[in-house]
């Protein structure tokens, strides 16, 4: 009997190790898509190229803050932060008092926006992952020793086969507004964060767009920490600590159509020169043109140049005084997209939309998101209420406003109209 409880114990501390490190992955996670819905995309994109709906079509700029608040934009009442620049689209076109986006979480609301479908019905309901707890030793690391609140890793009773990460994302059977647009003759131009997944089938250049200038990850440095003239803020949060880690490389680095770059400015400002310069490009062109700028601002990390940060001063806490500071560099890089249309004579013939992908992030601590309840993340109003714009010179009556309920997901439908282009018949 003696001898036996020491085999027995050793049985027991045997299997639970191997239940410890055993992989997690499986091919229950593994992506299959439908050649049928393939073959109707194909279809609807042949036509649309076979008409090219190219007279008299207006240019189409949509401008996607990242984590910002309704409450965050001074036309929308925030005490603590001016920013003309986006004010000034809904004052000279419509404000939306009641918009939503579809997800509150930054990956899914995209993909809502720029498909014009509920991003669930094509299994688009979370974030495209780069890494999962391998095991589950590794989980209890993760969560146990290295994860602090707000954030942890969730105890997945499996993981995909680490080839299906390039498969998660967009789907490539879907009708994306680029693709559209590209089909009818625009050109199709991206600049800023894409987060719609890593791998070839989801890369902007083959999803309808001419030229991409960004990154693909939902997160990448602003500027380096280290350089004079830059005051950063770091949490101590479980997500955090990746992204800090990660900087700029992996999906995190800077691409010019695939190829890294190594970016000197301030993302913000780089993303607002890229785009300044696809207008005047663009204008030269016969062709009408749809620019997709999707900004990181004010998204973590916390990364703000001091020349911004200087004019919230009086603000002691530095989470808040980077916040403002990112939001307001955020104002002026608009600035400078708007007056590139002015300067080239194409803003009277350009529907400019202004947006967010979700609410404002609470759990950094740098906004309380008032008077909404709630925040990113969760399914309270300040998870889903995004400010959203349009302006439309002679189109869009001046001075608008409109407090029925919209939803991010009919912008799709509301920029094929407004270049005369049929809708597929899902929509």
């Amino acid at each position: 009997m003696k001898r036996r409880l020491p085999l027995a114990l050793a049985a027991i501390i045997a299997v639970f190790l191997v239940w410890l490190i055993r992989p997690l992955k499986s091919d229950e996670w593994d992506i299959e898509f439908d050649p049928q819905l393939q073959d109707g995309k194909d279809n609807f994109l042949d036509v649309l190229a076979e008409k090219k709906y190219l007279n008299n079509r207006p240019n189409v700029v949509v401008i996607l803050a990242d984590d910002l608040g309704m409450t965050d934009i001074s036309l929308y009442g925030s005490p603590f932060i001016n920013t003309p620049n986006i004010d000034s689209i809904g004052q000279q076109g419509i404000t939306y008092s009641q918009a939503y986006s579809t997800a509150p979480i930054c990956s899914p609301s995209r993909a809502g926006l720029l498909t014009g479908r509920y991003q669930n019905r094509f299994g688009f309901d979370s974030q495209p992952m780069t890494q999962y707890a391998r095991s589950r030793l590794e989980y209890l690391v993760f969560k146990y020793l290295i994860n602090t609140k707000p954030m942890y890793p969730i105890n997945n009773h499996s993981i995909p086969n680490p080839g299906q990460i390039e498969r998660q994302g967009m789907p490539p059977t879907e009708i994306m507004l680029s693709e559209a647009l590209s089909a009818s003759g625009y050109r199709c131009d991206a600049v800023g964060k894409w987060h719609l997944g890593y791998g070839d089938l989801q890369f902007p250049d083959n999803r309808g767009f001419d030229s991409f200038f960004g990154f693909l990850d939902a997160f990448s440095y602003y500027i380096n920490p280290e350089l004079e003239g830059v005051e950063s803020w770091q949490f101590d949060e479980f997500s955090e600590k990746h992204i800090w880690k990660q900087k700029r490389e992996g999906y995190s680095a800077i691409l010019r159509d695939g190829a890294a770059v190594d970016e000197k400015e301030h993302l913000t400002d780089a993303f607002a020169r890229e785009a300044s310069s696809r207008i005047l490009d663009a204008a030269s062109s016969e062709k009408p043109f749809f620019l997709y700028v999707p900004f990181s601002a004010p998204h973590t990390p916390f990364q703000a140049l001091s020349k911004y940060t200087s004019q919230f001063s009086d603000v002691e806490n530095p989470k808040k005084r980077i916040y403002y500071a990112l939001i307001a560099q955020l104002d002026d890089a608009v600035g400078r997209i708007l007056k590139a249309l002015d300067e080239t004579g194409e803003a009277d013939n350009t529907l400019v939309i202004f947006s967010s992908d979700n609410g404002a992030a609470t759990y950094t601590g740098a906004t309380g998101n008032d008077p909404l309840k709630g925040g990113k993340m969760s399914h309270f109003e300040g998870g889903l209420s995004v400010p959203l714009m349009m302006r439309w010179p002679g189109v869009i009556q001046k001075g608008s406003n409109e407090s029925r309920p919209v939803i991010q997901m009919d912008l799709f439908s509301t920029i094929m109209a407004s270049a005369g282009i049929p809708l597929p018949g899902d929509r």
